[in-house]
């Protein structure tokens, strides 16, 4: 019979290595003090190569002073009571969608931070892909929809990484499935002038304005709904956007029509706060949260299908890239793209004077050699 000893050594790795051994498994183990003398053991993988690799890792992170123990990091239900107070609620775009925070605690919230791998990630997104959609029970849920989820966690990840609750972001080693994100739909004039003539008959005053200027400056819905009148500069001749999807402002030129629109709505209601002011569930003065149901009856009376809100800012970057005089660079400024190269990808093959300027490089091409 074998004694308490006996049976703890015979289960006890061998250690074969200082600081790494490998289990009766087969995987590897390091074993390392942090910075504060707390003695740690950590799995590594399948080799001694990995082990080495880790112990390196973390060494050098002690070194720099960048070291964070993987037992203090909190759960990722308790972090995003942290997240929304520190960023969250500081940040439209968190607000206006709670929901997609809560799918998140719900699938993440009793795993600490440290132990979200990216494999967890894209389990989440194949049981993400596995739902039907919320407005509609027969209809699954697009690639562009889970992509938002997972841009969320990796955004909430990444500020975790820079607040040194985590030494390494996991969600940066998933990528995101490819979208139909090109898609070409934007409205001819004619349908432009068919939707501006319905929105009059619907019972939203203020759809009518916010599709003139989504049409005349290109700014996405949601930095529509989040001006400010003190962002309106009118003398200047432009717009200040501060709901950007960068997070960073940005001046937006004001048309003549952008002006003329803008006027009216100043005139409507002079004392107002926001452009697009409405009123919330307490019946508090709050920027409009959408014009959803205004839209699709517009869309339909003007026998327009398959065109969302956001289609207007395509339509505005179409038109302008087909305009005469244009240029595509400041076009990539107006709309905010952070690198033209998106604009150019998108919009070059529409604008007449960029195709023109790469006929007349083609026609120079060869000029000083032999013919």
């Amino acid at each position: 019979m074998k004694t308490d000893t006996q049976e703890k050594s015979a289960s006890a790795p061998k250690r074969k290595h200082k600081c790494m051994f490998v289990d009766s498994k087969g995987r590897w183990w390091i074993d390392y003090y942090t910075p504060d003398k707390k003695r740690r053991r950590k799995i590594a993988g399948k080799t001694k190569a990995d082990a080495d690799r880790l112990l390196r890792a973390i060494r050098g992170s002690v070194d720099r002073g960048e070291y964070i123990d993987p037992s203090n990091s909190p759960l990722f239900s308790e972090f995003c009571a942290v997240f929304m107070e520190r960023y969250g609620q500081h940040k439209s775009s968190y607000m206006r969608n709670p929901r997609a925070i809560e799918r998140l605690k719900e699938y993440f919230g009793r795993l600490k931070l440290a132990k979200i791998t990216s494999g967890h990630i894209e389990q989440f997104r194949i049981d993400r892909l596995a739902h039907k959609s919320e407005r509609d029970d027969k209809t699954p849920l697009s690639l562009t929809t889970v992509n938002r989820d997972v841009e969320i966690i990796r955004s909430m990840l990444a500020r975790a990484v820079k607040w040194k609750y985590l030494a390494k972001n996991p969600a940066t080693d998933v990528e995101d499935h490819d979208e139909d994100n090109k898609r070409e739909r934007f409205l001819s004039v004619d349908e432009i002038h068919r939707l501006i003539r319905a929105t009059k008959n619907t019972r939203s005053p203020l759809l009518r304005p916010a599709v003139y200027l989504a049409l005349q400056t290109g700014m996405r819905k949601a930095e529509l709904l989040g001006l400010k009148w003190s962002d309106i500069h009118f003398d200047a001749g432009k717009i200040l956007c501060r709901e950007t999807k960068s997070g960073e402002p940005r001046h937006v030129p004001m048309s003549r029509r952008s002006k003329w629109v803008l006027h009216k709505l100043a005139a409507r209601n002079p004392l107002s706060t926001w452009v697009f002011e409405s009123y919330n569930r307490l019946g508090v003065k709050a920027p409009a949260r959408d014009i959803k149901t205004a839209w699709i009856r517009a869309l339909r009376l003007a026998r327009i299908e398959k065109f969302r809100f956001h289609d207007l800012r395509h339509t505005f970057a179409s038109h302008f890239a087909m305009a005469e005089g244009n240029s595509l660079y400041a076009l990539a400024e107006i709309l905010g793209h952070s690198n033209p190269k998106i604009t150019l990808d998108r919009y070059a093959h529409l604008s007449p004077k960029y195709v023109n300027e790469q006929r007349h490089v083609m026609n120079r091409m060869y000029a000083s050699g032999s013919r």
